[in-house]
């Protein structure tokens, strides 16, 4: 990352000239400084890919300003340095920066000495270096700006939106590298069992894109004319679901990805928002609202009927083995479990967090685990929904993310710090 900075120092001196002068002054001394190499990420231990350089200009009692030399310490993190006491031959020198691995966060001071060893002047270097198996802590963009991450896993693509636009992962899973499709203010990432994908704006707009990202096309707007966002959801599927606070029954539903939209709001509420909606293999489709209500369709989503289910539910999610899940609002947070395609429900857990929250983004499926981000508490996992384990207790997470290749994101709703976990 050729990241330049540039400092600019002036030394002056204050002279007076006899008792019936007022005093003057003289710029003794006159540099500016620029630096490249700094916010750069690699693996903990490795060197970064590109090296550290500090030019540096000016002047000392009008002349060139000489002699200068540096000594480079390690601040954070761990590391090294290819060479830690150079010389600034030409108003220039460069070394490579090794990564350590006792903290994400790595640190290097640079000191400026002039050729009487005064010290004139102090830069830093940050970069981070990427662990296994610690959660690691990034607070530079674009990471800390991720509204949402799309994992692609039959293209092997993780793609990212932040309020700057579209960004993919790199070779390394924590670069990122921004992929313009225009003047869009990104929302919310989905993608169909296609694994067509589709992007939602704030403004209204859905693209999608059939060949994992490259190319996108807008979709024909749920309501025509409408200018703001849309809670969305695909379900399992692969209907798009939609609906907004602008309108009384705005659920709107496409069954041929975003070319046509119908208004199914029978039996609905009118102020009902899309929340969660799964296909069960009787055909039935269950619709989880965001004001905590419950229902089922037996005729393709035209039609619905309130579904009998635990009482103030924030989270529907259906298992690979068709266990519904409910999660709600007994006693802070408790998760029911039924096997029976919802005609009995069993408490299988609960926990009392430190605050209630959204739980959009909350429960991932990574190997043989189920992840589940109970904001205010932390991660918990489970094999089965009958046994729970704490993973992470951070009561600050509220959005759960994973990659295609398996490392877990997770952010707070402020914009000032984001978690790596790779295994």
């Amino acid at each position: 990352m050729n990241t330049k900075y540039f400092f600019l120092l002036s030394i002056i001196a204050f002279i007076s000239c006899n008792k019936y002068d007022g005093p003057s002054s003289e710029i003794i001394m006159s540099i500016s400084f620029s630096k490249t190499g700094d916010a750069q990420k690699t693996l903990a231990g490795n060197y970064f890919n590109d090296s550290i350089a500090v030019y540096v200009s000016g002047y000392e009692y009008g002349n060139s300003v000489s002699g200068l030399a540096a000594i480079l310490t390690i601040e954070k993190g761990g590391g090294s340095v290819a060479q830690s006491n150079p010389d600034i031959v030409n108003g220039y020198f460069s070394t490579k920066w090794k990564s350590g691995a006792t903290s994400c966060d790595q640190r290097l001071r640079v000191d400026i000495y002039s050729k009487n060893n005064t010290l004139i002047n102090q830069l830093y270097f940050h970069g981070n270096a990427f662990r296994t198996g610690i959660w690691d802590t990034i607070t530079s963009p674009p990471d800390v700006l991720i509204s949402d991450i799309l994992a692609d896993t039959s293209s092997h693509k993780t793609l990212m939106i932040n309020s700057n636009g579209l960004f993919r992962q790199k070779d390394d899973y924590f670069n990122w590298e921004q992929y313009y499709i225009g003047q869009i203010s990104p929302f919310r990432l989905f993608i169909d069992r296609n694994g067509f994908i589709y992007l939602s704006t704030w403004n209204g707009e859905i693209y999608k894109s059939i060949d994992g990202g490259n190319f996108w096309s807008l979709c024909q707007s749920p309501i025509e004319g409408h200018p703001y966002y849309y809670y969305m959801t695909v379900s399992n599927d692969g209907y798009l679901w939609a609906s907004t606070p602008q309108y009384p029954k705005s659920l709107r539903c496409s069954r041929d990805g975003g070319l046509t939209w119908t208004a199914d709001t029978a039996g609905l509420n009118e102020d009902e928002l899309v929340g969660d909606v799964y296909r069960l293999s009787t055909g039935d489709l269950l619709f989880h609202t965001k004001s905590t209500s419950l229902y089922k369709s037996t005729d393709d989503g035209k039609s619905w009927k309130p579904e009998p289910a635990p009482e103030y539910s924030i989270k529907l999610y259906v298992t690979d083995k068709e266990e519904i899940i409910i999660i709600n609002q007994d006693n802070g947070i408790t998760i029911y479990k039924s096997t029976d395609l919802g005609q009995t429900y069993k408490k299988v857990y609960n926990v009392l967090p430190e605050y209630g929250t959204t739980m959009e983004k909350s429960i991932i499926k990574k190997g043989d685990y189920y992840y589940i981000l109970i904001p205010g508490y932390g991660i918990i996992r489970t094999p089965d929904f009958d046994n729970f384990e704490t993973f992470w207790r951070n009561t600050e997470i509220v959005y759960l993310y994973l990659t295609y290749d398996g490392v877990i994101i997770c952010k707070g709703f402020s914009n000032d710090v984001v978690y790596y976990y790779h295994e």
